[in-house]
This record gives structure tokens, C-alpha cells and sequence, in this order.
């Protein structure tokens, strides 16, 4: 490995920028625990199928052990037990531990990562125990279903926010919403100033006496390129966007036309040729009374999409259970009755690969 003295200390921990279960690094040598393995087992999953690899985890971040103990049902059928972790998808095992009795321990775990204790059959995973992490104090927290406490959830995207979208979230901050009756808006009224940095989609709820307007526009904030992701504009709460004529100043390229910031899809934006003093609206052809706004942000297309179809899905019983099926009418959803304690996965049925599981914890969100 190269050594740079202003970038790294040999013999100090590597520490990664991001949270990682388990390391493993290539080897010369045979790894006799995992040849042991596979002589014993029938079925190994694709990562241990490889015996030169060497567990390296401790040697880029801190991390701990921890023992489960069998289920009754389980016992004396299965002689190793995994841990496994989410990949959007499916759970995928990372760690193995031989069983030893009534119990089975995992060594040097990444904290802060969520882990599926199961055994490994021909279908895959065999989950045996409840969802976990360990904590930065080196503690377990496990994660299932509370019986007598419900929740409900409001939910904006499906995914964690990307550190890329950070670096343009401040090309929403201080831009402003205007209605007028006149092409020119020289008779302009302010609706909406957005007081804050933003990276995930918002919407503002106008006053039922609002004045009805003919054009309703989005101004972009100085140095922006008024870029936005996308537009909604709402009669009613429970209504489908409502539609007319785009309008707004010129494109920096064909591709960013002022079209694109009503066009449904978020990974397209609206970009002005000119980074300040632009915006972006709609013609109704007649005056319209709005009740809501609804914006997206230049992002990664991971917002709750309006139009687009989505599952809630809760871990109950070593399994997913839906909450059935929704259709976005807005940029976000709403799940009553939700099972309190365990975790949770929302799926966009309609577009996009990206998908996290999730916990709400003393009213927020964390991705996993």
C-alpha cells in the first residue's frame, strides 16, 4: 500500500466513510474455517464458496461480537448460521458462525448495520431470530413487531439521500412561488418563500381564500440555474395534479426545457440557460384557485413520485408483510395502523432500483 504521512497512520484503524458490515480480504493461504465449512454443509452461500478470503473487519473500524441463541425448532438440524444483510433486494449472507449447542456467535460485526440472523438451505435464507444492529457502545438492539402500539407513517422517499444531492440542495433555498394575471407578472403576488436548505420534495398548503391566478410560477434563488425536479399543482388535497401550459425562460440545453418540470419523472430538471433571474411555471388558460404546491428538488429520483405505484412492507414472523399497494397522488404516502418496533421497506412498484429498509424511532427515520 502506498503511505501518504498527511493521509494515513499505519497501524490505526482505516476508518471508512461509510458503515460497512464485514471485510474480507484475498488471500494466498486457505481460510480452514470456511474449508471446514464447506465439507460439513450442503448448502453454502456464493461468498463462502471461496476459502481464500481472510476476515479483515477490525482492522478498518471498531467492531463487535454477538451469540444468539437457537429456537427450538432449529435445533440439531443445521450445523453453521449466517448473518445476512439487505442489498435493496433480497438478504445476503456476510458472516458465518459455527453452532455450538443451543447458541451460535457472530465475531467482529461492523456496528450500525442491520443484520438477518438465518441458516442456508437450497431457497436461500432461513431466518431464525429477529432483525438487529449493534449500537456504537457495543450493545444489541433487536428489532420486532410491538403487538399493542401502532404507528402512523408519513413517508417521502425510499431510499437514503444521496451525498450528491446535498451538493445542490441549495439551489431551492430561497426560491419563491408567484400567481399573476397578467403573461409579464406585473401584477405578481408572493405565495411561498422556501425558507431552507432542502434536498427531499416539500409542499405548501395555500389559505382556502387564496385569490385565483391565471399563471403560477416557481422563481429560482441567485447562482440556481432554477433547477427543480419537479412541479405540482393541486386544487384539492386528495385531487390529481392539475395541468396546463409550461412557460418559463429559456433552457441551457434541449434536454432541461421548461416541460421537464411537469413531466412526472424527477430525474429530469428544469435548467435555465441563465444562472440567475429565471424561473419556471405553468399557463392554466383561466384563472385557478390552488390549494396546494407540491416541488421536488434537483435529486436522485428517490422522492414519492406522484402517479407511480408503491408497496409498505413491515419484518413480522421472519418475513415481509405488505401493507398493500398504493398510487401516489402526491409526494408522499400515508400508512395508518403500522406495526410499531421492527423495520420497514418501501418499494416504488413503477421505477428505480433504489430501495432501503428503514426504522422510526422516536419520530424519525433511519436507513439501513
Amino acid at each position: 500500500m502506498i503511505f501518504s504521512a498527511g493521509s494515513s497512520n499505519p497501524g490505526e484503524l482505516h476508518n471508512p466513510d461509510t458503515k460497512m458490515a464485514k471485510v474480507f480480504r484475498r488471500t494466498y493461504a486457505i481460510n480452514r474455517d470456511i474449508l471446514e465449512m464447506q465439507s460439513l454443509e450442503k448448502n453454502v452461500p456464493h461468498t463462502f464458496q471461496n476459502y481464500f478470503i481472510k476476515d479483515v473487519t477490525d482492522e478498518y473500524m471498531t467492531t463487535g461480537d454477538v451469540e444468539i441463541e437457537i429456537p427450538a425448532e432449529f435445533k440439531n438440524k443445521y450445523r453453521y448460521a449466517y448473518l445476512a444483510v439487505f442489498d435493496n433486494k433480497n438478504w445476503v449472507p456476510v458472516h458465518f458462525g459455527k453452532v455450538n449447542g443451543n447458541n451460535v456467535k457472530f465475531e467482529k460485526m461492523g456496528k450500525m448495520c442491520m443484520y438477518l440472523p438465518g441458516f442456508y438451505d437450497e431457497q436461500g435464507i432461513v431466518p431464525f431470530a429477529e432483525p438487529f444492529h449493534i449500537t456504537i457502545r457495543g450493545l444489541v438492539k433487536r428489532y420486532q413487531p410491538i403487538p399493542t402500539n401502532s404507528l402512523t407513517a408519513t413517508v417521502f422517499r425510499k431510499y437514503f439521500i444521496a451525498p450528491h444531492c446535498y451538493e445542490v440542495g441549495h439551489r431551492m433555498e430561497g426560491g419563491i412561488f408567484e400567481a399573476a394575471n397578467k403573461s409579464d407578472f406585473s401584477d405578481a403576488e408572493l405565495i411561498y418563500k422556501i425558507p431552507e436548505f432542502t434536498v427531499q420534495s416539500g409542499e405548501i398548503k395555500l389559505d382556502t381564500l387564496q385569490k385565483s391566478y391565471r399563471y403560477w410560477r416557481y422563481r429560482g434563488p441567485y447562482d440556481s440555474y432554477c433547477n427543480v425536479g419537479e412541479l405540482y399543482f393541486y386544487q384539492n388535497d386528495n385531487e390529481q395534479p392539475l395541468y396546463g401550459r409550461a412557460i418559463g425562460s429559456k433552457a441551457i440545453s434541449p434536454d432541461n426545457v421548461k416541460e421537464v418540470a411537469f413531466d412526472g419523472d424527477p430525474l429530469t430538471l428544469f435548467n435555465s440557460a441563465k444562472h440567475s433571474g429565471t424561473w419556471v411555471g405553468m399557463d392554466f388558460g383561466k384563472p385557478m384557485q390552488i390549494r396546494k404546491i407540491s416541488y421536488t428538488p434537483r435529486g436522485d429520483g428517490n422522492d414519492i413520485t406522484p402517479g407511480d405505484t408503491h408497496e409498505l412492507l413491515y419484518w413480522d414472523n421472519h418475513r415481509w408483510v405488505s401493507m398493500g399497494r398504493k398510487k401516489a397522488v402526491d409526494i408522499k404516502l400515508v400508512y395508518e395502523n403500522l406495526p410499531a418496533g421492527t423495520i420497514y421497506w418501501i418499494r416504488n412498484l413503477s421505477r428505480g432500483r433504489d430501495e432501503r429498509i428503514f426504522t422510526y424511532e422516536n419520530g424519525e427515520w433511519t436507513w439501513w
